[in-house]
């Protein structure tokens, strides 16, 4: 074998090395980004299950959000404050779901669930402006 013949075959062996790392990189990235996906996705259903427990587990929380829905008006200025920020922390919720969304960061699947979610919220009496 003449030295040209070795100088090809190694050229040839290191092309092939290359393409193999390229290869190799996409599909880590890929990977990545499913993994992030997944965790942007998790990290946004742990809000909503947070939220939805302290709402359910807590009977107070519970009326006030109740009475706050529904525009009752024997809200007291405390449930008053606390049926805002409840509200407002899903607003909060819904509105980084557009916003994920919109990057192509969450499935289809969570953003419409979120929208189904917000759509109930904004139907309520006590939500409507």
């Amino acid at each position: 074998m003449s030295l040209e013949s070795t100088y090809f075959i190694a050229q040839i062996i290191a092309a092939a090395a290359v393409i193999g790392t390229l290869v190799y990189g996409i599909v880590q990235i890929r990977i990545n980004n499913r993994l992030a996906l997944t965790q942007l996705t998790n990290e946004t259903q742990q809000f909503v299950n947070d939220y939805n427990l302290a709402i359910g587990l807590d009977q107070t929380a519970a009326r006030t959000f109740r009475k706050g829905l529904s525009d009752d008006e024997t809200l007291e200025p405390d449930e008053w404050t606390q049926f805002n920020f409840l509200i407002t922390a899903a607003f909060s919720h819904y509105e980084q779901q557009l916003f994920l969304r919109r990057q192509k960061l969450i499935a289809t699947e969570v953003f419409d669930r979120a929208d189904r979610q917000l759509r109930f919220l904004l139907s309520q009496e006590g939500v409507k402006v």
